[in-house]
């Protein structure tokens, strides 16, 4: 049992273990606490809030405030949900939906939960606001640029250590030098380490239906002008945020481009350019000398 009254309003982990006297499970669920609130609502503000909940924000004729629950135990509240999805399903923008193996269930990740948002895709702004909430701070990702960001949860894996597929169909075509990028409270913004475990795939598709996850239609890599990925992510692997084999894999992920603003030292350019002018100078000065 959980009393709202005794909490602090914000996301709380609430961890189960159940043994069957030989061996151990842990379950772990985010919970954001809506305690009774002690702020007293101007007039005003409370006919703002009663009226928001007369609305119907999803457009299905059932008025927000009676639907304020989570049927579908994907992280997104009832009334901000007019799709109805499979367990396996979790749209990213208003088109199309990504897809892991049929059984498991997709659930919006912290940072997309914490924004209210209702889709498994999220803003820079948007992670930024979560981490700093959370963390205090947030690393940006100074050599690349994110076109797309991801942030959701897998659970009900059968076995913990699995690995598990997830495929994404591209409203853009993916841009030449693309990669997976991934966040780290600790250290940032890093590379998808692959392996037998973990995996990157990329498909070309005419008519934009993606192949099914695990077809042999996928190739290693991120092809230019690819239209559909798909990402293998090992249950406690290096990719699995929680770090834990525990039937749950954590993914907030981007797919990324180089940025313009490199130093251009690095490339050679302003580098070679500095070391001329040391040497003009060191020439002149020299002359100079020996004329005195």
């Amino acid at each position: 049992e959980v009393d709202p009254q005794t909490h602090a309003v914000g996301w709380h982990t609430l961890t189960l273990q159940v043994s069957d006297g030989a061996l151990l499970v842990e379950k772990r669920k985010r919970l954001r606490i809506k305690s009774g609130s002690t702020i007293a609502l101007t007039a005003k503000q409370t006919a703002e809030s009663e009226s928001s909940m007369l609305q119907d924000t999803d457009g299905d004729g059932i008025l927000d405030k009676n639907e304020l629950s989570d049927e579908m135990g994907n992280g997104i509240p009832d009334y901000l949900e007019s799709i109805e999805l499979a367990t396996s399903q979790l749209m990213v923008g208003q088109d199309t939906p990504m897809e892991t193996d049929p059984g498991l269930v997709f659930e919006t990740g912290a940072a997309a939960q914490w924004n209210d948002h209702s889709s498994g895709d999220i803003s820079e702004e948007q992670l930024k606001a979560y981490q700093e909430a959370e963390y205090g701070t947030y690393h940006s990702d100074t050599n690349h640029t994110p076109s797309l960001i991801l942030d959701y949860q897998i659970h009900e894996l059968e076995e913990h250590g699995v690995t598990v597929n997830i495929v994404v169909s591209l409203s853009e075509t993916l841009a030449a030098n693309s990669v997976i990028r991934k966040y780290n409270a600790t250290n940032g913004w890093q590379d998808f380490l692959t392996n037998a475990d973990n995996r990157i795939e990329t498909a070309i598709t005419a008519d934009g239906n993606c192949p099914t996850d695990g077809s042999i239609t996928y190739i290693s890599g991120l092809q230019t002008g690819a239209t559909c990925l798909q990402i293998s992510i090992q249950d406690g692997g290096p990719n699995d945020a929680d770090g834990l084999a525990n039937g749950t894999i954590v993914d907030p992920l981007a797919i990324a481009t180089l940025s313009n603003t490199t130093d251009s030292s690095s490339n050679g350019g302003g580098g070679g350019f500095s070391l001329h002018l040391l040497m003009l100078l060191f020439t002149v000065r020299a002359f100079r000398q020996w004329r005195k």
